[in-house]
Formats: C-alpha cells, structure tokens, sequence
C-alpha cells in the first residue's frame, strides 16, 4: 500500500516538473520588423507568460539587413523553425500557435500562412491567433526613402552602415511585387477558416491644421490589413473606354485597432515595446488588446475620423506587344487634390527591381467620406480607358490591370 502510494506521489511530481500540466500548450511567436531583433518587444514574453502559465513565447530571429534576402527567404526560415519544433516534440500536434508580429514581421508572417495553408495543413490548423503590431501591408514612404538613400550608397558601404537589406527595402515600396502577391494572399487567408486576426496601428498626437495619421513610419491606410481592391483585364484593342467602380470589392475580415503609440520608442510607447515597467501592471497602449485577443476576446474595431488614403495600381503586360513604361501613363483630374511633386513623378511607384509597372497616388480626403475619382490609363496608339477609383478615408485601394 505504502508502497503504491509513493508510485502515485512520484507519477505526480513528474508529471508537474515535466511542464504537463497543460493539457495544450499555447506557443506564441514573435517575430521582428526590418532592423530589428529579440530587443524589439522588450519584455513582452515575460508578460505573456506571467499571463498565462500555459503560455511559450518564443522570439524568431531572422538575418534583416542581408542586401539580398527578402521576405519570401525569412517565411521559409521561419517555417523550417516551426517545422523543428514540431519534429523535436517542442511543439504537440494538439498545441495552439499563435503570432504577433511588428512591422515587417507581419508580412513574414502571411506569406508563412499562404504557405502552410497550401501544403501543411495541419500546421495552418493550430493557428489560433495572428496579430500585426503597425504592419506596412501596402507599403511606407519611409520605404521608398530608405531605398533611395540604400541603392546610392557603394555596396561596400551598404553592408556597413545600412541595417536595412535593399530588396527588404525594395518590397515594402509601393510598387513592389510583394504588395502586389499580399493584395490576393491576405484576404484569400483571412476569409477562410483559420487563424483569429487582429491588426494594430500607431497614432501620433496631432492637432486639426496638421493632421497625423501614422506612427511616424507606417501610415494608418497601410497598417489596416483590409483593403478596396480589383483585378481587371484590358484588351489593348478594344474601344470599351470605363472600368466602373463595381469591379472594386472591400474587404472587412480584420478587427483594427489604433493605439497611441510610434512605430519604435521614440518619446511615446513603441507599438511593440513592452518595458519592464509592464511586469508590475503598468500600463502599455497595445497590451491590453494583444492578451485579450490571445484569451479570445477580440475587441471591436476603433472609430477614427480619418482622411488620409492611397490607391497603388499595377499594370502587367501579359499580351504579345511590346510597350515601353514610358508610353503607360496616369492621368487625375486636375482639380483632384494631390500633392504637385506627386504630379510632377507621374504618380509612378517606387519598387526598383523591375517588378513591373506601378503607380501611386495618396492624400487627404475632406469632409470623411468615400469619393470616386476618375483615372485616365493612357497608352501610346492605343483607346484611352477611364477607371473610376474609390477611395475611402483610412484605407489603401489596390488594382491590378492585366494587358491583353
């Protein structure tokens, strides 16, 4: 009897030393944005794991700054990550896997889910939560600067004094071929049955004459996951002259949240650092929403009056007849307000990889209200076509013109 006893006492205490008494564990990743490392989130696995003893935080690494590694490159690490874990018995098949992810790392983050959803569905399965802590889904003009100031610097230099990998760079401009593939890739992962999304935006102090809508790095309209979108076909040789705007489609499967905070802790919260201060109950902008969206309850998505917006649209040549960039332009009406160096760059985006043809245009939008605005796609020798664009305060559009 004695001796059954002490089987019992022993089964027990193995079994609380072994870290079992969760019957499912709950791994939360953390992965960084461009520049970035373990340092970004400060100490906000110790403040998930307080939180819930079921919780394991881990932070994912990856080598930002390479002059020739993209994002593509970091999703594949992180998946062979994953797949060790799993293959090691770290990580249970009943377990859950969640991600929280600052600025780049989100986009890292949905093409690992355009990934395992395709070919490890088993994986995608476990996914419960996917968070975005100031994400540029549809790019920064911090990018498109960064890259200039990269691509004029010697190689030699670059690898010194840039953290920040020119195609890293290059993918987060407006007219990269990522923005493009995200556009079909994060509406496509959301609508179906997955992971639980929330998405968090920084905000800045701003008074009414100087309005700021972003966190110093990423803008509002390109941190919100959901976006108006289209894709539309062009015969070059018909005379159909409108693409109405009932080809464009606005998706809302996101919750979106603005917090008070900057991009990175620059006098304010960073949108991701959390201080040690948080450890003794302090209060940080985006940690109430990221643990209450861990337990489940996600909050309803925040009210703003905002009005700045962006339109990027891409046009692929796909039909037999050569057309040189310079005879593809974009033409607004004049009385549209747009900033005049915006003009005077033929609205032309600025990915530099040769990814294909793109523009932009961005602005304010008075009186809060969705307009339509008439863009004129002009190609030498060939019928002019009208597209009537929404755009909507807080939001990015998106088309893609596929030439036949």
């Amino acid at each position: 009897m004695m001796g059954a006893l002490l089987a019992l006492i022993l089964n027990l205490f193995s079994f609380a030393a072994s870290g079992q008494e969760c019957p499912v564990e709950h791994h939360i990743f953390l992965i960084h944005g461009i520049g970035g490392s373990a340092r970004t989130f400060g100490s906000m696995g110790e403040v998930l794991e307080r939180q819930n003893a079921c919780h394991r935080v881990r932070t994912f690494e990856y080598e930002t700054g390479h002059p020739e590694l993209t994002t593509y490159d970091f999703a594949r690490s992180f998946e062979a990550y994953v797949r060790g874990l799993k293959s090691s018995g770290e990580l249970g098949p009943e377990d859950k896997l969640s991600l929280i992810m600052h600025s780049q790392g989100g986009i890292i983050g949905h093409l690992w889910m355009n990934q395992i959803r395709e070919h490890d569905p088993e994986t995608f399965s476990q996914l419960d939560a996917f968070i975005t802590l100031a994400t540029p889904h549809w790019g920064a003009d911090l990018a498109n600067f960064g890259l200039s100031v990269v691509l004029a610097l010697p190689n030699r230099w670059e690898d010194n004094l840039s953290p920040f990998g020119r195609r890293e760079l290059n993918e987060m401009s407006f007219g990269s071929a990522t923005i493009r593939a995200l556009t079909s890739v994060a509406p496509l992962v959301f609508s179906s049955p997955g992971p639980r999304p929330l998405a968090l935006a920084g905000l800045l102090p701003s008074s009414p004459e100087a309005p700021k809508e972003d966190d110093g790095a990423v803008p509002v309209y390109s941190a919100r996951p959901d976006v108006i979108r289209a894709r539309v076909a062009i015969d070059l040789e018909t005379m159909d002259s409108r693409i109405p705007e009932s080809v464009f489609t606005k998706t809302g499967h996101v919750p979106f949240v603005l917090v008070g905070a900057s991009h990175v802790r620059l006098g304010t919260p960073g949108i991701a650092s959390i201080p040690q201060s948080c450890l003794k109950g302090r209060s940080h902008p985006s940690l109430p929403f990221i643990i209450n969206h861990l337990e489940g309850r996600t909050p309803a998505s925040s009210k703003a009056d905002l009005r700045q917006y962006r339109v990027t649209i891409f046009v692929n040549n796909s039909s037999t007849q050569e057309i040189h960039p310079d005879e593809v332009r974009l033409i607004l009406p004049f009385h549209f307000p747009v900033p005049l160096a915006q003009r005077m760059r033929r609205f032309h985006a600025m990915a530099h990889l040769q990814e294909g043809q793109a523009f932009t245009f961005s602005g304010s939008l008075e009186g809060l209200k969705k307009e339509v605005v008439p863009v004129k796609l002009r190609i030498r020798n060939k019928p002019e076509r009208t597209i009537d664009v929404p755009i909507e305060p807080g939001y990015s559009t998106i088309l893609q013109i596929d030439l036949h």
